[in-house]
């Protein structure tokens, strides 16, 4: 449950939606006050976008509403003896789950971002290397993650397997950036794919935008891994290798990533 009612891409759409509005000006509404339109949102409502947006006002009405609701809940659940925001709880996370800290002496390309300074922000990693940022704010950014997915309808498994698969890429690390390609962030997007969902370098750092960004590829692997009838193993490896899945991302999801999904499955459940 979240009480989070910022402009997440999905759930824009779906709270216009709600207020009557068809699918196609949902889209097109959401599109141009949270950013591009991604792949998996449109494969997702199987639509295709063309033209103008239509008007904002229809977001922030039903935003509006959304806020009124949860504060409504949250009244209810105070008055029940449930004052506990589950957005502020704590993850009960055991040490494997946490990044591991990366290395590496690979040679330094020209298009990596690994000697790029670090930007001072909330949430900033202590280096380039996968895993070098606090447990707290990898907490966070899990949180993050995990609203995120949520409320672009992820289930608690897929959500899982996210997890497990950034652990693996940039060990929760934003400003994890790779030696020997341009890739960068949470989930370790090289550039063109960055490009695709929304992330430049004007918003490369951006945390948000990486959660975001990150929610909208899984969500296309998923669908990717439902229309190929793949197992969910194929999930990392389509992330790691592409469609070409020649690249040995399979043997990595199978060793690397897959076997901590069922932990954070379990961590879900009670979150």
């Amino acid at each position: 449950m979240s009480f989070d009612y910022g402009p997440n891409y999905m759930s824009m759409v779906k709270a216009i939606q709600e207020g009557g509005t068809s699918t196609l000006e949902a889209v097109r509404s959401a599109s141009d006050t949270r950013g591009p339109t991604t792949n998996s949102l449109i494969s997702r409502l199987g639509e295709k976008i063309e033209g103008p947006s239509s008007p904002e006002q229809a977001i922030l009405g039903r935003f509006d509403k959304v806020k009124k609701d949860n504060e409504t809940l949250k009244e209810q659940l105070k008055a029940l003896g449930i004052e506990q925001d589950p957005v502020t709880s704590e993850l009960n996370l055991t040490e494997r789950l946490y990044g591991k800290l990366g290395g590496g002496t690979e040679k330094i390309v020209s298009q990596s971002y690994f000697n790029v300074p670090i930007v001072d922000r909330p949430l900033k990693g202590n280096s380039r290397k996968a895993g070098d940022i606090s447990k707290e704010s990898q907490q966070k950014i899990m949180k993050k993650l995990i609203d995120t997915g949520r409320q672009s309808d992820m289930s608690n498994r897929e959500i899982a397997i996210m997890l497990a698969s950034v652990r693996h890429e940039s060990g929760f690390n934003p400003d994890a950036a790779a030696r020997g390609s341009s890739a960068s962030g949470l989930a370790q997007f090289i550039n063109d794919t960055g490009t695709s969902y929304g992330i430049n370098n004007d918003n490369r750092w951006d945390v948000d935008m990486q959660v975001q960004a990150t929610v909208d590829i899984f969500n296309q692997h998923f669908i990717d891994v439902e229309t190929n009838n793949y197992s969910e193993d194929y999930v990392y490896a389509l992330h790691h290798d592409g469609p070409s899945l020649s690249s040995g991302g399979l043997d990595l999801s199978k060793t690397k990533v897959m076997p901590f999904v069922n932990d954070y499955e379990k961590i879900l459940e009670n979150y």
